[in-house]
């Protein structure tokens, strides 16, 4: 109900606001205001007493039509909330299936996909720049600024324990693969949840097992090439 009264009280301040749409009507009869207020060397003109209600009516629909395009976008404007990667990780595992630890290679999968997925633009990754070592207590000391394209391009995900149960994503990283051991980012995030499950409803059964698919492939030419 609440939300009943607020989106009736929105749409009636909305009309008043644009009061200056329909308030023109007032000049027409009844009202007669032009000719009460007219100079006497204006001509007298008379407004017949349908077109004041024509004239108002349309005025006030157009005035409504517009008031609720203003309310309907407020509506339905979407509060983008981000999802931490344990968190997003947790989704996957929980909703769509993954198999996700230290024994398993669909967390390099999902890495992998994930870190794909936001070079070419699908999902936004943001991490925590700073100090190599910062305790956790201070870690919101650095806010969490979008991760570049450049830098995943040369960069790989970073996860302890490839997600198992009980990490903490303060831990999760984005390195250097050169060597540099010190990280370029952590805590990782991505920055838009929706668009994150969209991905991995639509792209993640695509890129699950990919890694054990590339191990069989390997294997089989290890053991061709040995035979040979």
């Amino acid at each position: 109900m609440s939300v009943f009264l607020k989106a009736f009280a929105a749409f009636g301040i909305g009309i008043l606001k644009r009061s200056y749409f329909w308030l023109f009507a007032i000049f027409l009869d009844p009202f007669d205001v032009y000719s009460r207020f007219k100079p006497t060397m204006w001509p007298v003109i008379n407004i017949p007493v349908w077109l004041f209600w024509a004239v108002l009516g349309g005025l006030f629909f157009l005035t409504a039509f517009l008031t609720y395009l203003d309310v309907w976008r407020i509506a339905n404007r979407r509060i983008i909330e981000r999802i931490s990667l344990v968190d997003f990780a947790e989704l996957a595992k929980r909703k769509y299936g993954w198999k996700l630890g230290d024994d398993s290679l669909e967390s390099l999968d999902l890495t992998y996909g994930i870190r794909q997925a936001a070079i070419i633009g699908i999902i936004t990754l943001e991490g925590r720049e700073g100090p190599h070592g910062i305790p956790q207590d201070l870690n919101a000391i650095n806010p969490l600024v979008p991760v570049g394209v450049d830098t995943l391009a040369q960069a790989y995900i970073e996860v302890p324990g490839f997600f198992e149960a009980g990490v903490e994503n303060f831990y999760t990283k984005i390195r250097d693969p050169s060597g540099d051991p010190i990280e370029k980012y952590r805590d990782i995030h991505i920055s838009d949840k929706v668009e994150a499950i969209d991905w991995l409803r639509n792209e993640g059964p695509k890129l699950k097992g990919e890694q054990e698919r590339l191990n069989e492939i390997e294997k089989e030419r290890h053991r061709v090439t040995k035979q040979r």
